[in-house]
């Protein structure tokens, strides 16, 4: 007599797999770029090595590794406590977006409340900048630890206006050279050191600026805008991805995009 056995799917199933999906998809957006996404990758590699095992009642790999986990558990809200924290932050914030054409079908947008005075106040300073050949390396930081980065250069603490951004990277200007950080509507520092990038598959043309701001891409969640002393050309260095030879409308798109 055969024996059919029939997977009865109910909504609450289909529900659950949808919740899933979405806190694995968005999970994905904020740690994409950083270093903590290598972290993750090595997590889910031990995850897969472990059923491999109990699959193959190997008792003693299974239960070493099962201890490394229930262990690792608290290990990863440590480990992942900017990202968790981000994640709750604009769950509350913002509103949940359905778009096929978004990087893992979901995202989360802010509620539209027009241009902001600092992001005004950054766009002019950036195409008075360009449009006069001056350097700068403006980092954009929501909530990424940039601590160590910030105390390399001279702390600001200031209100971000067009004329104070201009004046930082005025040639003459002790700042000039380095970074300046803006975080939480401020100025928090300028003239900061950025780590150079080791990418090898970056174009010649790129100098030490722009290996700095994407050097600081690679391990920080964090939106620079850089322009070049040489062109004046404007570049945007976002989740570890550049963009070049941006014009202030295309800036203007990125920076309200971000979320």
């Amino acid at each position: 007599m055969n024996t059919f056995v029939f997977i009865t799917l109910r909504w609450l199933d289909v529900l659950d797999i949808v919740l899933v999906a979405l806190f694995v998809s968005y999970f994905y957006t904020l740690v994409r770029g950083t270093v903590a996404m290598r972290i993750l990758i090595g997590l889910i590699g031990v995850l897969i090595f472990w059923r491999i095992t109990l699959a193959l009642h190997m008792e003693l790999v299974a239960d070493l590794i099962g201890t490394f986990i229930g262990i690792g558990s608290i290990a990863f809200v440590i480990i992942f406590q900017p990202e968790l924290r981000k994640l709750l932050i604009r769950l509350g914030s913002n509103r949940l977006v359905f778009d096929l054409n978004a990087k893992g079908w979901f995202k989360i947008s802010r509620e539209s409340r027009g241009e902001s005075p600092s992001t005004t106040h950054i766009l002019r300073a950036v195409e008075e900048m360009s449009q006069s050949k001056t350097g700068a390396i403006i980092v954009i930081n929501d909530d990424s630890e940039l601590e160590e980065i910030e105390a390399t250069g001279t702390q600001i603490n200031g209100d971000i206006s067009t004329e104070l951004l201009t004046s930082i990277f005025f040639k003459n200007n002790a700042l000039h050279d380095g970074a300046l950080i803006i975080s939480k509507e401020q100025i928090i520092a300028a003239g900061c050191i950025l780590p150079n990038s080791e990418r090898t598959d970056l174009p010649k043309s790129f100098g030490l600026r722009h290996r700095a701001v994407i050097g600081l891409s690679e391990t920080s969640n964090v939106f620079i805008i850089l322009v070049s002393e040489e062109t004046g050309k404007i570049m945007s260095v976002h989740r570890n991805q550049y963009k070049s030879n941006l014009t202030i409308t295309k800036l203007r798109e990125q920076i309200s995009r971000l979320s």
